[in-house]
């Protein structure tokens, strides 16, 4: 299979050698022979044998010299051979007199070497420096070393410059050409590549009139910090990072500003300096204006609506004019909004989701806030009152004021409802299993309003007797770990179920129980947590198996028939 495809592609190392017939004086001085790919040159001029180490495959042998102007050598592609042969070459001037196999063609290289900088002065390690044709396809490349270093070889042609960086194709152009013909020879040269963007700009607020002290950052897409700077007196900043997209933000007075770039929100900065052609406007006021009218729409007349800081006292405040009109202006900021309808009667602003803290910046419409200008005491019928919280509220009304009737509830009392809480008792049944081996949990312990009340059973149930009214249960592996918390109310029967995720290891237990002599008690009950579980045997223990991890109450209980036996 020597020369096929297949072995072609094997990757194998092949000693070619080549000698020319004529004697040395054939070849002009410096001539050489090199193999395309690897440009391993050996002068040939005083001696023309020559050899070269390639990858086994189709090879194209090359003859070069400087000062040879004709067709002195050809040059055709090898056909593969394994590593362990040598194919040796005749090479003339006349091509009449070669193989014809073989054509050789003069040959000649180039080389650029030197160092890649950042726009700091710093060398470069990993980028790549290369070649293109004038129709920008690959020619050569290399890798900078950590010192910045790189060399490009190739044939003497013209031949475009690139640095390749951090994704950003760096274009050069060598005595003002794109595309540069180079001679063949050796030319050192520096480049420098500015590896960072650059933004400046001004930061102003509404008025037009310089911000100083606002923050002006980037952020990386996920919001995450990359650099910031603090405007001047004049307003001015600066942020310089390395190449990529980033948010644009303005943080002043504790209030972060988004800017948009052409529409974007996380826009790509390529190297270089890139400075805003208009100024940040910032709005640094706020104005708050809307109309306050009853519930028929009719408008309410010197009302003051207040603003008071989030975190703090009162702001600003306006009174409502004869159409309900109120106006006012502060610093942007994040601020609670009151109406003071009447002495004692005050009404706080919320949203949907009853968050009262707004933050107001430039021209706020709150539109129309329709109130009812008298209280509506009826929100607190049916509350409970009082340190023990045991008075129930009802019947309120408005005088100067929010009155209620009051009833006293001697078995507690249940917010919502409008009854006392009866003084009947009922029981409430637990059901505790374990979620990570789908079995009933014993020994889980169980907490009524706080109070314990004792572990589950090896059923992983327990029934708790408790008032009528509304209750809480607490429920916690036997490990002390949190379960489960439930509220509920009571009026007979009462069924709760918890799933917990608890510790599923069981030990064995033994009990011994002697009496004060020293000997055996037999026949001795044994509980754990409350539950009985052995009978000592007649050596005076009980061994006890599948206990929960954790904390255990052990018990033991027996019956005295002789009250004057001792011991």
């Amino acid at each position: 299979m020597r020369g096929s495809k297949e072995s072609a592609a094997i990757l194998l190392i092949l000693l070619l050698a080549a000698t020319a017939l004529s004697s040395p004086n054939s070849f002009p001085n410096d001539t050489g022979v090199g193999t395309s790919g690897d440009f391993k040159v050996v002068n040939i001029s005083d001696d023309p044998s020559f050899s070269s180490q390639v990858g086994c495959g189709l090879i194209r042998l090359s003859i070069r010299s400087d000062d040879l102007s004709q067709d002195c050598a050809i040059s055709n592609t090898i056909k593969a051979a394994d590593s362990q042969e040598q194919i040796s070459y005749n090479a003339t001037i006349s091509p009449g007199d070669a193989f014809s196999t073989l054509y050789a063609l003069p040959f000649s290289t180039t080389t650029l070497n030197g160092v890649v900088y950042d726009e700091y002065e710093n060398q470069i390690g990993g980028a790549t420096v290369k070649w293109t044709d004038c129709d920008d396809n690959d020619v050569v490349s290399d890798t900078t070393d950590a010192d910045g270093e790189f060399i490009l070889t190739a044939a003497a042609g013209s031949y475009k410059l690139k640095v390749v960086y951090n994704g950003v194709t760096y274009p050069f152009t060598v005595n003002n050409k794109e595309c540069y013909s180079y001679p063949p020879g050796t030319y050192p040269i520096n480049l420098n590549i500015r590896t960072t963007a650059s933004l400046t700009g001004v930061v102003r607020d509404e008025d037009g009139d310089p911000l100083n002290g606002a923050t002006v950052k980037w952020t990386d897409c996920k919001n995450n910090y990359v650099v910031a700077d603090i405007t001047d007196a004049d307003g001015e900043f600066i942020l310089t990072a390395a190449a990529g997209s980033y948010k644009l933000k303005v943080k002043y007075n504790g209030i972060m500003y988004l800017v948009t770039m052409n529409g974007e929100e996380c826009p790509y900065y390529s190297p270089g300096i890139w400075e805003l052609t208009n100024p940040l406007i910032i709005r640094t006021s706020t104005t708050l204006h809307g109309y306050i009218k009853d519930l028929d729409n009719k408008p309410l007349h010197g009302l003051t609506v207040a603003l008071r800081a989030c975190v703090g006292g009162l702001v600003a405040s306006d009174d409502t004019d004869s159409s309900g009109h109120f106006s006012i202006t502060a610093e942007a900021g994040n601020y609670e909004v009151f109406i003071d309808v009447m002495e004692g009667y005050q009404i706080q602003i919320v949203d949907s989701d009853d968050n009262s803290c707004f933050l107001l910046v430039g021209d706020v419409d709150f539109g129309t806030v329709n109130i009812n200008p008298i209280p509506d005491c009826s929100v607190f019928n049916h509350l409970c009152y009082g340190p023990e919280t045991n008075i129930k509220l009802f019947n309120c009304y408005w005088d100067d004021g929010c009155w209620c009737f009051m009833h006293e509830c001697p078995c507690g009392c249940t917010d919502g409802l409008p009854e006392c809480d009866s003084c009947e008792t009922g029981t409430v049944h637990i059901d505790v299993d374990n979620r990570n081996n789908d079995k009933p949990q014993p020994g889980a312990k169980i907490y009524l309003d706080d109070a314990y009340q004792g572990t589950t059973d090896s059923l992983g149930k327990k029934s708790v007797d408790v008032r009528y009214g509304s209750h809480e249960i607490r429920v916690d592996c036997p490990g002390g770990t949190g379960c489960g918390l439930q509220e509920f109310y009571v009026n007979g029967n009462e069924y709760l179920y918890f799933d917990c995720d608890c510790d599923t290891r069981l030990a064995a237990l033994q009990v011994n129980v002697d009496n004060i002599n020293g000997y055996p008690v037999a026949n001795v009950y044994v509980y754990v947590d409350g539950e009985e579980r052995e009978l000592t045997c007649p050596f005076g223990y009980a061994y006890i198996e599948n206990v929960p991890y954790g904390d255990r109450q052990i018990d033991i209980r027996y019956s005295i028939t002789n009250p004057d036996f001792l011991g």
